[in-house]
This record gives structure tokens, sequence and C-alpha cells, in this order.
């Protein structure tokens, strides 16, 4: 393949603004009609992934030394998510993480297909990864004690609420995983 030319930081931005920006394009929409996305539709979304891909890069580029985002392999992919996960953190980060990794992916992928080039990128392994990291946090063996939770009593949080209709609001968000804003 030949050299992209740039910081890797233009690069990445470049990857995104060709093949997984679609903000303002319905993922629900592309459901009904039967089509998977794999692309960002939402700007926080984007920002999330970009934070996660350049820090995947930059630690590729003091780790490995590489100079180009092109030279990204599954293992410095998997190396990074692995020192992110002795962190410690909570079960939905490793998710958010998981899911700018598989995006990450396709758009390098998509990026190169499109500029003539037939290299696949294939950072499958993270699946085993964010499995294994999850399972303690949620079968109740972590220190969520099941509930994937930051809470060590959501139950007495709940019923310390006054108000019947935030105690409500968050008996719903508690059982149901209702999000309120």
């Amino acid at each position: 393949m030949r050299k992209y030319r740039g910081r890797v930081h233009s690069q990445i931005e470049a990857v995104f603004h060709c093949c997984s920006k679609a903000i303002g394009v319905s993922r629900h929409a592309l459901k009904r009609r039967g089509v998977r996305s794999v692309m960002i539709h939402c700007d926080n979304s984007r920002a999330a992934y970009l934070n996660v891909w350049h820090a995947i890069i930059e630690y590729a580029n003091v780790e490995y030394g590489i100079r180009n985002a092109f030279e990204l392999t599954a293992e410095m992919v998997c190396n990074w998510l692995q020192r992110e996960m002795d962190k410690q953190l909570a079960p939905a980060t490793i998710c958010q993480y998981a899911a700018a990794i598989r995006t990450l992916q396709h758009g390098l992928t998509n990026f190169c297909k499109r500029n003539g080039h037939s290299r696949e990128f294939d950072f499958s392994i993270w699946r085993e990864l964010t499995r294994e990291a999850v399972k303690d946090r949620i079968d109740g063996n972590g220190p969520w004690c099941g509930r994937g939770r930051a809470y060590e009593d959501p139950e007495s949080l709940i019923e310390a609420i006054e108000d019947n209709t935030f105690r409500l609001c968050a008996r719903l968000q508690y059982e149901g995983g209702l999000r309120a804003e």
C-alpha cells in the first residue's frame, strides 16, 4: 500500500470523513430498509470514537513506532484494549471501546478499498477480550455485584429519594434500563 501522506491525526480524520461519517442519516430508517450500518450516526459517538481511535494510534506510535494509521495490526489494537481493561473500567466503557474498534476496522478497510487497495483490517479479537472483561462485572463476582452499576447499594439509594416522581424514575432506570434526560 502506498504511503498515506499527512500526520496520523489527519489520516484518522480522513478515514472518518470518507468512510464512517453518517451524521444526520437515520440509523432507524436504514434498519427498516434492512441495511446494517457500521457508520457513525451521532455526534456524541463521533467524539467518543475518535478519542478512542486517536488513543489507539498514539499507543501504537509510542509502543511500536508506527507513523501510518494503515500499519495498525490486530495485535496492537488488542494490546491497547487489554491495557485499558486492566484499569478496571465500567462495562459500558469497555463496550464503547469495542464499538469504536469495530467502526475503526470497517473505516480503515473501506478507506483502503475506496483508494484502490485490497487491504482488509480484522480486529475481531476484541470480541473475546470484551466478553472476558465484563464477565465478572455482570455475573456478580466483580465490584459491581452483578448489577453493572457504580453504586454499592442502588436499592437503598432509590429508597432514599423523597419525591415519589423521582423515586419512580430512578426505579425505572434501575430495573428497566430506562434513560431519563
